[in-house]
């Protein structure tokens, strides 16, 4: 009889998601009625036919959805279509619903990834470096050891005076992400720290390349300029880039 309603009736996408969710429940409840649960939680499915699978693969995609597996719930969904395409539109209201979920938190988790950057940041700028490091090691379970985080991790190295450390995480970095200012800026003040001026030169030069700040490219290359003359300027290593 449901089934029957969401071929052949003319719903809307409210009536038809209500009724095609109350499809699946009463699904998956028969059918753990009819089969063990061993063939049910093994996903032994060879023997069901086109509809029983797919209630258990959206099914499955519901459990996905609750762990916050979102990305898995959608290709399970995919999955499913393939297996009954009849009922394709309760899987397109059903991927809406996910990505629409998906897209919240992204939205949400980005911008607590910057709120906690710019923590970072600021106890860096202020010489906080013991509470910033323990932030960055959170951090970095949290979001990823990204292009932001190696280069806060070099900062703090660099002004502790360990240049060889931090030129390893840079470069370690830049094969990820080679045109990155922050990254390339701050390898360039680890060579000048180790008082490898070529190489600093060579890559405060690509820095300049690519440094989204005007007035920031100037005075680089006024730095470049010094060190070329073999009179480098006073040039603040102590602030995040």
């Amino acid at each position: 009889m449901l089934k029957n309603t969401l071929f052949f009736c003319n719903l809307s996408h409210e009536e038809y998601f209500k009724l095609f969710n109350l499809f699946i429940q009463i699904g998956n409840q028969y059918l753990k009625l009819i089969y063990s649960p061993l063939a049910l939680e093994t996903r032994n499915w060879t023997a069901l036919n086109q509809e029983d699978r797919f209630i258990l693969l959206v099914n499955q995609a519901e459990q996905e959805k609750a762990k916050g597996n979102n990305r898995q719930a959608i290709k399970i969904l995919r999955t499913a279509l393939n297996t009954y395409p009849k009922l394709n539109k309760g899987i397109e209201l059903l991927t809406k619903d996910l990505q629409a979920l998906t897209e919240t938190r992204t939205k949400e988790f980005e911008h607590y990834s910057r709120l906690l950057k710019e923590k970072i940041e600021n106890l860096i700028n202020n010489d906080e470096l013991a509470m910033a490091t323990s932030l960055l090691e959170e951090a970095t379970k949290v979001i990823g050891e990204d292009s932001d985080i190696v280069s806060m991790k070099a900062v703090i190295v660099l002004k502790q005076g360990e240049f060889i450390k931090a030129e390893k995480l840079l470069q370690k970095a830049l094969i990820k992400d080679p045109q990155n200012f922050d990254l390339l800026y701050n390898l360039a003040c680890s060579f000048e720290g180790q008082q490898k001026v070529g190489k600093a030169i060579h890559y405060y030069q690509k820095a300049s390349q690519v440094c989204p700040n005007q007035n920031l490219k100037t005075a680089i290359e006024e730095h470049i300029s010094g060190l070329q003359n073999g009179f480098p300027g006073k040039k603040d290593t102590s602030s995040v880039k």
